[in-house]
């Protein structure tokens, strides 16, 4: 079997689970996920439940026999990820990602093995695009408030526009990696949707409507999703079914984004994805999407 360390918000949990169902699939096993890391983690929960997968929940059993069991685990995998000494390294039976988003073809391995990591790397799981479509849908769409949005964005040139603040900008840690998306990569990226589209409508998502309201003018009709706090999943349905996308530097509109099925889509997305400009994010961001 393959076990993935699951953990993260809804984006990062979607990512290990494609690179989980990528690989569980290439080697013929069986896929389980490790929620085990929500049982003390108090700012996000298990999501992926909203979803239509089909991997099932490792077992204590199971845990048992491929996760190393040891209270300086957290520590280990704090100084694989952050060390320049380390590329992917395997542990036992635990294979762990080195920091940054490059693909390693290494890790579609034979035999069973339990994966730490975020695999943020759309070459992971390109060719299994169809099966993630369908899993990563839902059936809970079905108040009148997202169904009344879902039809404004099916009959207009509908464009999402993500902005991520929250933690982004609040924790000094994360916003000294991560950073936010300037106001100018937002307008660029409006005009350029613009330029190419006729009678364009913006769909606002974010964590901070109100500072966007305030902060980014738009000169187009523009419809604030501001009503799916509890169910995320939702949002990131709403932007895939937008015909096109601009993105934050955030998983969460990376997936809204990627999940986007409509043939002339254009997506724009952040250059500087992390403050680390030795951090390497080519494998992350598909060929064809726009950079700015």
């Amino acid at each position: 079997m393959k076990i993935i360390d699951i953990n993260g918000g809804l984006g990062n949990q979607m990512f290990q689970y494609a690179f989980g169902r990528s690989i569980s699939l290439h080697a013929k096993q069986e896929l389980k996920l490790d929620i085990s890391n929500f049982e003390t983690y108090e700012l996000r929960t298990y999501l992926l439940n909203c979803f239509s997968i089909t991997g099932s929940i490792a077992t204590k059993k199971e845990l048992d026999k491929y996760k190393i069991q040891s209270k300086y685990l957290k520590y280990l995998k704090y100084l694989i990820k952050n060390s320049h000494l380390f590329k992917n390294i395997k542990i036992g039976k635990m294979y762990f990602e080195k920091q940054g988003f490059s693909y390693d073809p290494n890790v579609f391995l034979s035999h069973s093995a339990y994966y730490v990591g975020y695999w943020q790397s759309y070459k992971y799981f390109e060719n299994i695009r169809d099966i993630l479509l369908k899993e990563f849908s839902i059936n809970t769409m079905t108040d009148t408030t997202n169904l009344a949005m879902l039809s404004n964005i099916e009959n207009t040139s509908s464009i999402s526009l993500h902005i991520r603040r929250g933690d982004y900008v609040t924790n000094k840690h994360t916003n000294s990696i991560h950073g936010t998306c300037s106001l100018t990569y937002y307008v660029n990226a409006i005009n350029i949707m613009s330029q190419n589209l006729d009678n364009p409508t913006f769909f606002i998502f974010s964590d901070d409507i109100q500072w966007v309201k305030d902060n980014l003018k738009i000169e187009y009709p523009t419809y604030y999703v501001d009503f799916n706090d509890d169910s995320p999943e939702k949002d990131i349905i709403l932007m895939s079914k937008c015909q096109h996308n601009i993105i934050a530097n955030s998983s969460f509109s990376w997936w809204g984004a990627w999940l986007n099925n409509y043939s002339n889509k254009i997506i724009i997305a952040p250059k500087n994805w992390v403050n680390n400009n030795n951090i390497n994010t080519i494998d992350l961001i598909p060929k064809d999407w726009k950079r700015l």
